[in-house]
């Protein structure tokens, strides 16, 4: 039955019309609600992700940062451990009295051997090889690397020489 067409039937249709399209707003707004919804739980999502990636960040760059701390602590570390061996090394080295053979030498090997020809020999010889090579860190450090290398090739024939004496001090005293 169709509504009149006084002002009755006209008001209906017009409720009627006006209820259509506010079922038609409820609609959009439900799926607008819908999509809001679903972009916000998306939004709350990806939220946790980047917190967990920064949080694992924060934690992987902390713990790079404590190691390069723990590598330059070691690093300094064994500088300080190369520079104190290098002087240890450079003062047996130029040193006839601070170098193994020389401590031996000069605490014992002197005064039990030292009447033995080899003994007062390699004496002379094991000293004259620390001043040859004093000699060569003098030329070194001056530059002269030519002088230096020069000077070295007397350190192979010197070093023979206190072997020769120390195998023959051996033989004697065995």
């Amino acid at each position: 039955m169709l509504p009149a067409q006084d002002e009755t039937g006209q008001l209906l249709r017009a409720m009627k019309t006006m209820v259509d399209k506010l079922k038609e707003v409820i609609g959009n707004v439900r799926e607008t609600a819908d999509s809001v919804a679903t972009s916000s739980n998306e939004l709350s999502n990806s939220a946790q992700t980047i917190s967990s990636v920064a949080t694992e960040q924060a934690a992987s760059v902390e713990e790079t940062s404590a190691s390069m701390q723990e590598m330059g602590r070691s690093i300094q570390q064994n500088t300080d451990n190369a520079m104190q061996t290098e002087r240890l090394a450079s003062s047996q080295a130029v040193s006839h009295r601070d170098c193994d053979l020389g401590k031996w030498l000069y605490s014992k090997g002197i005064d039990k051997y030292g009447k033995l020809h080899e003994m007062q020999k390699l004496e002379t010889i094991h000293e004259e090889l620390h001043l040859t090579v004093k000699e060569i860190v003098a030329l070194k450090n001056s530059g002269n690397t030519a002088g230096a290398e020069q000077s070295y090739l007397k350190i192979g024939p010197t070093s023979k020489e206190i072997i020769n004496l120390l195998t023959a001090i051996e033989k004697k005293v065995s």
